[in-house]
């Protein structure tokens, strides 16, 4: 019984229990949320990715059910995340619908919704 006693608390202590969560590195943000349209429409199939200015890009695409979660770097500033609808495989499109937010860039987890309400036609 103390030995069961002695590996409950030191299972407690390294927090890897039932149901914990995995800890993030100290360098990234998580950031999670639900791709919609303007009307609230969830979108799936959104590619959603961060908008750094550079040539490297960091991506996931949304469920059917809108959400999406990307992980990236934090650096203590503004981090920029773009969303865009993606058409179904041998649809034409004459436009993209596109929508933007601009998160914290400090560590941790966060979690927003984007909204798609620019059209940028093609």
């Amino acid at each position: 019984m103390k030995l069961l006693n002695c590996a409950l608390v030191a299972l407690a202590l390294s927090g890897t229990g039932c149901g914990s969560q995995s800890s993030l590195s100290p360098q990234v943000l998580q950031v999670s949320g639900t791709v919609r349209l303007s009307d609230g429409t969830a979108v799936g199939g959104a590619e959603v990715w961060v908008d750094d200015g550079s040539n490297t890009r960091s991506s996931t695409l949304s469920d059917p059910a809108g959400r999406f979660k990307i992980v990236v770097p934090a650096n203590g500033g503004i981090i920029t995340l773009r969303a865009s609808e993606v058409p179904p495989a041998g649809v034409f499109s004459v436009g993209t619908i596109s929508g933007m937010v601009r998160v914290g860039g400090n560590p941790g987890r966060i979690t927003i919704d984007i909204v798609l309400d620019r059209f940028d036609p093609i």
